[in-house]
């Protein structure tokens, strides 16, 4: 047999065609966004909080922290701040803000919210730091016994954060005492 059945270049095609675009439609999250934020800008909705949120900078191919202090960062779209830092790919498209194109952070490094994290320290070296969650990743191990009982050392969010937090798209870093 000189070609393969016809079924197996259908196959073929369908496999390459499902690398290429995302396998969810975005649509329902947007939707959801948009009931919840409105028009609400990324520097008007955590006010009094410096917010720094990890996200992949396709245009640019780097880890990009985005920041509710800085222009033209504050000026953008909540939802869309949102939406970007959970833009994993093969699951979500990519989204355009302003220019720009991101996705999710976790492209660029294992744990985008640790150097989030890093960045914050390194601006606030004295101020509190609260690292939030809110990923979607699970650990195959459960918690030490001395961290289910009150945390001990370990009730410092920073050092808590420093050794188990896995993925965030959102990192508080200014503002909460």
């Amino acid at each position: 047999m000189v070609f393969p059945p016809t079924y197996w270049i259908v196959e073929i095609l369908r496999a390459i065609k499902q690398t290429n675009q995302p396998k969810f439609s975005s649509q329902a999250f947007k939707d959801a966004l948009i009931r919840r934020f409105e028009k609400s800008k990324f520097g008007e909705t955590l006010k009094g909080i410096q917010a720094l949120i990890p996200t992949y900078l396709l245009t640019e191919d780097h880890l990009y922290i985005l920041d509710n202090k800085k222009t033209p960062d504050s000026n953008y779209p909540m939802r869309e701040i949102v939406q970007a830092s959970s833009a994993a790919p093969t699951y979500f498209p990519a989204v355009s803000i302003g220019e720009e194109n991101y996705v999710d952070g976790g492209i660029g490094l294992n744990n985008p919210a640790f150097k989030a994290y890093q960045q914050a320290r390194l601006s606030y070296p004295q101020q509190k730091i609260i690292l939030i969650s809110l990923g979607t990743g699970i650990t195959q191990q459960p918690l030490p016994d001395y961290l289910k009982e009150g945390g001990g050392k370990y009730r410092r969010w920073g050092n808590f954060t420093s050794r188990f937090c896995l993925r965030s798209p959102l990192l508080i870093c200014k503002g909460i005492t």
